[in-house]
């Protein structure tokens, strides 16, 4: 039974009839009536497919959001050393929530919000709002295990610790959340509402996080003078694998630390030492022949390095390390500041992203429901066996519409209109170009069961079913049939007619779109041949809509993306006063969806993974066309999330007057921990959805997946660090930084190198 609307009466819509159909008959009482009577009742289509699909990725995404919220706190725990600061990450993603969805709830009276939208927000909420708690959380434990280093008495109220967390990771957070904001506002010039929707609630999403964060989390840690942040007993230290007495495990120090006078002594004794070996060994002595060795070396004139002090640089470094054992993210940052070895890495990247992205080329994209539904649904079960009976295209047929408006006697019922109705549907027929539209597909005032109708026809119908003829003479098969499918595609004015077109192939393939746009081009070439007498002709229905809106958005797509990297570069820019900044992240993010979307490519088109065995990976020879719009936004935020985090520590370093080397070292090693956590969050997070039975959602969360990992350890914490490398002092440009400081000298000793 093919039900069709085509008169609303007292608003009732579409989706509304349907579902009461869902409602009352398939899932009501004439299912009851048909048990034991051998047939079924079932109900697929368009509404069906669309609800089907919403309900799963919901019902999957609420399944993530249970399962990762409760792991990412646990991983918050353990990264920060202290389980109950864990009070204030909670207390901000409710906040975070009730601030979106009060907001949200006056948006949806404005502007419809797609079912998916919700769901998403919960899960940018938890991500984002566990982010910015560890961001903000670390700074503290540090900033208190600092205080505790350099004096044995707890702080009262931690008021200075707090505030520097503010200082610090506060501008780290806000430059990240407008920088996603700007991202995701950027959806919104998009023309689907799936999209759009999306694009307000993620923006909304971000900027209640950040106030959130901001907001709530001084003022949870100064309640109770400062007790989330206090030393706790020997049995949360145990559970958290932190040392007895330390605020958490954030800030340790990598060795005993050594004395203001023990670190100028190092830095003398390392300063003689290369005078005695380089100079002393290779120079002749000064004109008077007196060389006072007991006087400190860095307070001689002789000493100081016009070429940008790399020899003050190198010592100091030397002076660093000696302090301290290094850890693993140190280590690593000295290899990648080698300039061989950074050109090692670079190398090994460009050849890997190359071919990678070049397959981003032959992408197809697909609109088909088949990557939009389990293949178990009842929906899609349905929809296979009548496919299988009557044909795929029996459930969405297209309709080429005949407007004889703009013709001169404007009437579908003339001769002339008939002759253009048979012209289309000829040249729509042929088969060596319309093999998937026989005749026998066409139905309508013009054709029947792949017989014309004449025009001579069509009038002795008129007149033989007029109502003020007899109706005996109207009652001929061929003519009632043709008077009910005038009466059903006819406007009761007779100036509009359509004609159904029933494909060989589902209209949602790759075969049925290809007939839409081939039949549109021969429309328009009949139409500058003069053959369509001043008719005009439109093809609606089938996949039409979909299809339209899907080369809508991606004719928008490049305007999306340009306007986002020009949000980036203007506001990296604006927070961080540079040209270079903004340009490298602009690069750094670029090349991490390069990657990932050929991989996407590799996996899901050419099946790289299918030797896993994993459905999740399997090989389905096509792309649905929503997750690369969605992921887009989605990967740029996060790759300027631990962008920003990373450049942030790092030109603290630099303010403080540490070499460009040190300050990236120093910055690496206390980011870079706390970067690889948030990205396992994340990749947790995302993760969740491999597990759906969607092909859509297992698309969406490999690209977010996969983005997250390269970010976290190959992009951020390689090729940036390489790359400044390489740039050094020019990596703020045109930023004037303050003059590098030997580390560990009294402020009067301090001026030498100035």
């Amino acid at each position: 039974v093919n039900i069709s609307f085509n008169n609303f009466q007292d608003g009732i819509a579409y989706g509304e009839a349907a579902d009461f159909i869902k409602d009352e008959c398939v899932e009501g009482g004439a299912k009851e009536k048909l048990e034991g009577s051998g047939a079924s009742l079932s109900l697929t289509g368009l509404r069906p497919f669309q609800q089907y699909s919403r309900s799963t990725a919901q019902e999957d995404l609420s399944k993530m959001d249970s399962f990762v919220l409760p792991l990412a706190l646990l991983v918050l725990a353990f990264v920060v050393g202290n389980a109950f600061i864990l009070i204030v990450a909670v207390w901000n993603i409710l906040t975070s929530i009730g601030l979106t969805m009060i907001v949200m709830n006056w948006v949806a009276d404005v502007v419809g919000v797609s079912e998916f939208t919700p769901s998403i927000m919960m899960s940018l909420m938890v991500a984002v709002g566990v982010d910015y708690s560890l961001f903000l959380l670390c700074r503290a434990t540090e900033e208190v295990n600092n205080t505790l280093d350099k004096s044995s008495d707890t702080p009262k109220d931690y008021h200075r610790e707090i505030s520097s967390m503010i200082e610090n990771a506060g501008h780290t957070i806000i430059a990240s959340g407008c920088t996603l904001f700007g991202c995701f506002i950027g959806l919104t010039i998009l023309p689907i509402d799936i999209v759009r929707t999306v694009g307000i609630g993620c923006s909304l999403t971000i900027c209640s996080s950040i106030f959130a964060s901001l907001l709530m989390t001084p003022a949870l840690l100064h309640c109770g003078n400062g007790y989330l942040l206090r030393q706790k007993s020997w049995f949360w230290s145990w559970i958290c694998m932190v040392e007895q007495g330390r605020a958490g495990r954030l800030g340790k120090r990598r060795g005993k630390r050594r004395s203001q006078s023990q670190d100028h002594e190092q830095v003398i004794f390392q300063a003689e030492k290369e005078w005695n070996e380089d100079t002393l060994l290779t120079e002749d002595p000064p004109a008077n022949g007196n060389v006072d060795l007991t006087e400190p070396l860095l307070t001689q004139n002789n000493y100081h390095d016009n070429n940008g002090d790399e020899t003050i640089n190198e010592m100091q470094s030397s002076s660093s390390t000696s302090q301290k054992a290094p850890s693993f993210w140190y280590r690593v940052g000295r290899v990648l500041l080698h300039r061989h070895y950074g050109l090692l890495v670079l190398i090994l990247v460009l050849v890997a992203a190359i071919p990678i992205g070049a397959r981003i080329s032959t992408m197809r994209l697909s609109i088909s429901f088949d990557l939009m539904l389990p293949a178990d649904s009842p929906p899609m079960k349905t929809f296979k066996e009548v496919s299988a009976t009557f044909g795929p295209g029996i459930l969405s047929p297209f309709k080429i519409i005949f407007d004889s408006r703009s013709e001169g006697d404007g009437h579908v019922g003339t001769p002339n209109a008939f002759e253009v109705m048979h012209t289309v549907v000829e040249a729509l027929s042929e088969e060596d170009k319309f093999s998937a539209s026989p005749k026998t597909s066409f139905s309508g005032i013009s054709y029947l069961g792949g017989n014309k109708v004449t025009w001579q026809d069509y009038d002795l119908m008129q007149v033989l079913c007029n109502k003020n003829t007899p109706e005996s003479l109207c009652e001929d098969e061929a003519v009632k049939t043709l008077y009910v499918m005038d009466k059903s595609s006819t406007s009761p004015t007779k100036v509009l007619t359509y004609i159904t077109v029933i494909l060989d192939v589902d209209p949602f393939t790759h075969e049925g779109t290809d007939w839409l746009v081939s039949a549109r081009e021969t429309i328009a070439s009949l139409n500058d041949a003069k053959k369509l007498m001043g008719f005009d002709v439109y093809i609606y229905g089938g996949s039409s809509v979909v299809y339209d809106s899907v080369e809508d958005t991606y004719s928008r797509l490049p305007v999306v993306i340009g306007a986002t990297a020009i949000v980036v570069f203007v506001l990296m820019g604006l927070f961080f006063r540079s040209i270079v900044v903004p340009l490298r992240s602009v690069l750094s993010i670029a090349a991490t969806l390069v990657l990932v979307f050929g991989m996407l490519v590799l996996v899901y088109q050419d099946g790289v993974l299918d030797w896993t065995r994993l459905k999740c990976f399997a090989r389905c020879d096509e792309i649905s066309w929503l997750p690369p719009v969605m992921a887009f936004s989605i990967i740029v935020g996060l790759g300027l999330d631990y962008d920003v985090f990373l450049i942030s520590r790092i030109l603290e370093y630099r303010e403080e007057g540490y070499t460009d080397n040190d300050a990236v070292l120093e910055g690496l090693d206390k980011t870079g921990g706390v970067i690889t956590a948030a990205g396992m969050i994340m990749a947790i997070a995302f993760g969740g959805l491999l597990s759906s039975r969607l092909i859509l959602l297992n698309q969406a969360a490999f690209l977010l997946v996969i983005a997250v990992l390269l970010d976290t350890f190959v992009i951020r914490t390689l090729v940036v660090p390489v790359l400044m490398g390489f740039t050094r002092s020019y990596s703020w440009w045109p930023r004037k930084l303050p003059p590098i400081k030997p580390r560990g000298l009294a402020e009067d000793q301090q001026m030498v190198i100035a």
